[in-house]
């Protein structure tokens, strides 16, 4: 009976290490503010406060975005630079191994945008939206981003019409017909969570390196990059399930072990 409780424990520990979250809060305002400093035009339609991720497997990652612009998809569809009046719509999400933004954190980074592509983060892989319109669910394809930023990227510039007012030069989608993006196929789903506020990512990430190291930079924003998140932080490790694993076998051979003992006597 002792085992079982151990048991019981040690599977009870290995699912609160398997949820361990980290959280990176909105401090990057970028540059072409103006001067409205971290959120353009209406806070309560576009403020970012903050991103977390978790690891779910060894190769498994979720992310949610905490931003009041899920309850704001499709707005200001006169702005929609494509004319289609779809509005302002979900970007894609970037991800890198190092995260080098232009600037200091004192000022927000203010002078960190798309086109400082040689001193600016490098983002190496993007996760692309089926439908960044959707306010429910869709798909995600995972694009490894060969060459330049310049060349695998689009910029807020091109969804918006220029007369408008928006956070021009920021980085907010994959530009998936680019001849230096190659296509990894699908690796997840997206959803949005009006009740609760987010948009919630959650992506395979096998093939990519992004796992293997101490830390991991993200980046998000809405079409129109009114607020942007970009940070970076430790890669969760899933030593301590895999320990957990490890003890439940050992335990379960040594309960074996005496049931056999018990059924000689």
């Amino acid at each position: 009976m002792a085992v079982t409780r151990i048991a019981t424990l040690l599977a009870a520990g290995m699912l609160c290490a398997n949820v361990q979250a980290y959280t990176i809060t909105d401090q990057y305002i970028g540059s072409n503010d103006h001067e409205d400093g971290d959120v353009i035009g209406h806070t309560a339609q576009f403020d970012i406060s903050r991103l977390s991720y978790s690891r779910t497997s060894a190769t498994d990652l979720q992310v949610r975005v905490y931003t009041n612009f899920v309850n704001h998809i499709g707005s200001y569809p006169n702005a929609d630079k494509s004319g289609l009046g779809r509005g302002i719509g979900l970007g894609d999400l970037l991800l890198a191994d190092d995260w080098t933004p232009v600037g200091t954190a004192a000022t927000g980074y203010v002078s960190d945008n798309f086109a400082d592509n040689i001193r600016s983060t490098h983002w190496d892989w993007g996760l692309a939206l089926d439908d960044r319109f959707s306010a429910t669910s869709g798909s995600l394809t995972l694009y490894k981003l060969a060459g330049p930023n310049i060349t695998t990227l689009q910029s807020s510039n091109d969804f918006i019409k220029s007369h408008y007012t928006f956070r021009d030069g920021q980085v907010v989608a994959v530009d998936t017909p680019s001849t230096f993006t190659n296509n990894y196929g699908p690796r997840g789903r997206y959803y949005v969570n009006q009740a609760g506020g987010y948009i919630q990512f959650d992506m395979d990430l096998s093939g990519t390196n992004l796992l293997n190291g101490p830390e991991m930079a993200f980046h998000w924003a809405m079409t129109c990059g009114n607020d942007v998140i970009e940070g970076k932080g430790p890669v969760p490790v899933p030593e301590p399930v895999t320990l957990g694993l490890l003890l439940l076998s050992l335990l379960g051979l040594g309960l074996r072990r005496r049931m056999r003992t018990g059924s000689r006597a």
